[in-house]
């Protein structure tokens, strides 16, 4: 269900909040890092891999990949994820007051890789409803949220929702990592320095000791 009347942007404290409590605006930033930099230090960064689902005016389904789930609070229980603003289903997900996250198991990487590739229009003819949103199958873990604030932040949107329900299944999470789909199970890269390999043995090794 899209949101009614116009958007209301939230602002993000770029400097220490004021003494009346008010986020402050967020300040223009002066490049000094290369764009090829930070991608690739942010590429070494791993990530969960969501779909986020909504539907549009409509009734239409539209589904987008995000790598940028993150949890916000704990009381209320807020998350976040954010969305290019260039992309085809930014107004769509801006816009509703509900939306569906799925997090994917890492047997759904063409999954992950379809409705990245799709602009939103991932769904083709029959598909999976939970709470009345369209849903992935055999997500690991699905959280139906209620909008509760958008913040521009750059070239992306940050998208807070208000979870609602919670569904928890099992299995061994996707993660997007090194530009490209991952298990934790997965045995650990040559380009990953010692520690960060010792790290991967180690979660692997839990994994198949279960």
């Amino acid at each position: 269900m899209p949101v009614r009347g116009s958007l209301s942007w939230l602002t993000c404290p770029g400097t220490p909040w004021p003494a009346d409590g008010r986020p402050g605006e967020l300040r223009e930033h002066v490049m000094t890092v290369n764009q090829a930099t930070f991608r690739e230090a942010l590429a070494h960064v791993p990530t969960a891999v969501s779909v986020v689902t909504t539907v549009d005016v409509r009734g239409e389904p539209w589904g987008v990949t995000v790598g940028t789930l993150g949890s916000l609070s704990l009381a209320p229980p807020l998350v976040l994820f954010c969305l290019d603003r260039s992309s085809a289903s930014h107004d769509v997900l801006t816009t509703s007051a509900r939306f569906l996250i799925n997090v994917l198991g890492d047997r759904q990487a063409e999954v992950a890789a379809w409705f990245s590739n799709r602009g939103g229009h991932g769904f083709d003819g029959h598909h999976t409803t939970v709470h009345g949103l369209p849903a992935i199958s055999e997500a690991l873990t699905r959280l139906l949220c209620v909008q509760n604030g958008l913040i521009r932040g750059g070239d992306h949107t940050i998208v807070i929702g208000s979870v609602e329900n919670i569904e928890i299944g099992t299995g061994t999470p996707l993660v997007y990592y090194e530009r490209g789909y991952r298990s934790l199970a997965d045995p650990p890269a040559e380009s990953v320095n010692p520690l960060a390999r010792r790290v991967v043995r180690t979660v692997a090794d839990a994994h198949n000791r279960r």
